[in-house]
């Protein structure tokens, strides 16, 4: 083709660059071999000034594939989009005999030491499966804005696509995730809850606390605030071997060694 001669292309291409990635999902090679092809066919439709409205979101799509692949994250192309739908997938557990039989005695102690000083005690989370973890660890860094989309690394068994046509609406799918779960403060990934050694509690209770510490002893509590982060509950917690969170921003979560 002589040398500043547009090669004519069909504008009929573009709807098969769109087709092609929402066919069946190939692994490894054949998923970077998929995407480069679809870049030329794009390259091709925007110099012949025939490229489909989106091109920008699937250019950035493919480069994504192609940038995953050389970084030896396979299989990022997903089926399913991010979004609320996920919430329900993979659910943990509120129930302390799914925690780990090492830390679960001393979080059913203290739990029933509170609750007969009349403290209320609302369990959150114990077991959090490492996929639940995932999503909720990446759906709140890609809503706060703290990471792009297609950088977010892939995990087996969660096929999940986290990048939309734009930006936009590839943050506000995780956004509305973050909702779904609640998420008060960043989730940690990996996480003590996928191995049974960490509780989420809510706590409160009124004018004063009298509890029995695991040594038998009784301690009255009289300061504040009257909720988890009471510096002297922890203290009491940390006798039955139930250690209050040592970073800040997430009042519910207690475990075996404070992380």
């Amino acid at each position: 083709m002589p040398l500043g001669q547009k090669k004519s292309v069909s504008r009929q291409a573009a709807p098969k660059l769109e087709s092609g990635l929402d066919e069946a999902r190939l692994d490894g090679l054949a998923i970077v071999t998929q995407a480069l092809q679809a870049l030329e066919v794009l390259s091709r439709l925007e110099l012949a000034g025939g490229a489909p409205a989106n091109r920008v979101a699937l250019r950035r799509k493919l480069e994504g594939v192609c940038n995953a692949f050389v970084n030896g994250r396979i299989g990022i192309l997903a089926k399913t989009p991010s979004g609320a739908n996920w919430v329900s997938q993979f659910p943990g557990s509120t129930s302390t005999s799914d925690l780990n039989a090492s830390f679960r005695p001393g979080v059913d102690s203290f739990i029933s030491a509170m609750r007969s000083a009349g403290a209320t005690v609302s369990i959150g989370t114990t077991l959090r499966p490492v996929e639940r973890a995932y999503l909720m660890h990446y759906s709140w860094r890609i809503a706060k804005m703290d990471i792009d989309p297609a950088n977010v690394p892939a995990l087996a068994g969660v096929d999940i696509e986290w990048v939309h046509d734009t930006l936009e609406a590839s943050r506000q799918a995780a956004q509305d995730m973050v909702a779904g779960y609640q998420i008060v403060a960043k989730p940690a990934y990996p996480t003590k809850h996928s191995d049974g050694t960490a509780i989420d509690m809510t706590i409160s209770w009124t004018g004063t606390l009298a509890i029995v510490d695991n040594s038998g002893t009784s301690v009255s509590i009289t300061t504040t605030p009257r909720t988890g982060m009471n510096a002297d509950l922890a203290v009491v917690g940390a006798t039955y071997g139930v250690i209050k969170a040592t970073f800040s921003g997430d009042p519910p979560h207690w475990s075996d060694d404070g992380s």
